[in-house]
């Protein structure tokens, strides 16, 4: 028999020569499984369709804010367009132009005259005792306003006062509604 086999009860069995360590060695890690394919495409539509919304989610918010932000101006630039209009006219107005006429030096004419078309004679109307233009005759919304307006917010109506007490409390009494219920009346 050799040195590494001894016989023991009908079967030989070899034995480790006891001067050798014995010989250690790594096991190979078994491969770890990968997840199923059609894990993989789920979870990457999942993550498509969550990051699409997220996307539209943020561009619909900005184009709200940018929206506001343009009807906030667009308001804005309305009321200029109204205060501007109303300067305007108070810069249009015949007292306006009389009042600035004169301060230029312009004289308002002592005689008006008159073409005859078919004729062509001119003749004087009104003569040298026509009443000269006042400009405060006709009163001017825009200069003097009695109620706000866009280049005078700020002004308050002035209820005529009839000893001591304001006119808008005697006013008419309501005229009933067609469409309205009478309210009921109670004990």
């Amino acid at each position: 028999m050799s040195a590494t086999a001894r016989l023991t009860k009908n079967a030989l069995v070899p034995v480790r020569d006891l001067a050798r360590p014995p010989r250690l060695s790594l096991m190979p890690t078994p491969a770890r499984r990968g997840l199923p394919r059609w894990m993989l495409t789920v979870g990457g539509v999942i993550g498509a369709v969550l990051v699409a919304q997220l996307s539209l989610t943020i561009a619909l918010s900005q184009g709200a804010y940018e929206t506001d932000e343009l009807e906030a101006q667009q308001v804005h630039l309305q009321r200029t367009e109204t205060a501007l209009e109303e300067q305007l006219a108070t810069v249009e107005s015949p007292q306006n132009l009389t009042a600035q006429a004169g301060a230029l030096g312009l004289a308002q004419a002592s005689e008006m005259h008159s073409i005859n078309e078919s004729t062509g004679q001119v003749t004087v109307v009104g003569g040298p005792n026509r009443a000269k233009a006042n400009p405060q005759l006709v009163g001017n919304q825009a200069l003097n306003p009695t109620q706000p307006n866009a280049a005078n917010p700020n002004v308050v109506p002035a209820a005529p006062l009839v000893n001591g007490v304001s006119s808008q409390g005697a006013a008419a009494a309501p005229v009933p509604s067609v469409s309205e219920l009478a309210s009921p009346t109670t004990r």
